[in-house]
């Protein structure tokens, strides 16, 4: 597999195209004891985050797109490697709710990066 951009948000890992794979900080949707969505916890980061590194360094991407808070401070926390490869955006969610407005902007700027 021929991976040339990733994509990192914060829940499940899939492949969108044949040259773009999309990874989230946490493998799973991580839910409070009354079933709500609730934020990862630092452990669950912390462990995902080293799977995250060893497909980015497997695959050795072009570009890495990093969705959303959550994921930016885990690989902005670590400025040893792929730095000149990062790209930063709101998650999707947040434009979503919070920014209906600006979501043609927000995919245009997300287009002119790939």
């Amino acid at each position: 597999l021929a991976t040339h951009f990733f994509i990192c948000t914060s829940h499940t890992f899939f492949y969108i195209m044949p040259n773009i794979v999309m990874l989230n900080l946490v493998q799973w949707v991580p839910l409070d004891k009354n079933w709500k969505i609730r934020y990862p916890s630092n452990a669950e980061k912390e462990k995902w985050y080293g799977f995250i590194k060893w497909l980015i360094k497997k695959y050795n991407p072009e570009k890495i797109f990093l969705f959303g808070k959550q994921v930016q401070d885990m690989f902005k926390e670590d400025k040893n490697w792929y730095v000149d490869r990062l790209y930063f955006f709101e998650h999707p969610s947040y434009i979503s709710v919070y920014k209906k407005s600006n979501v043609e902007d927000y995919k245009q700027d997300i287009l002119d990066n790939l």
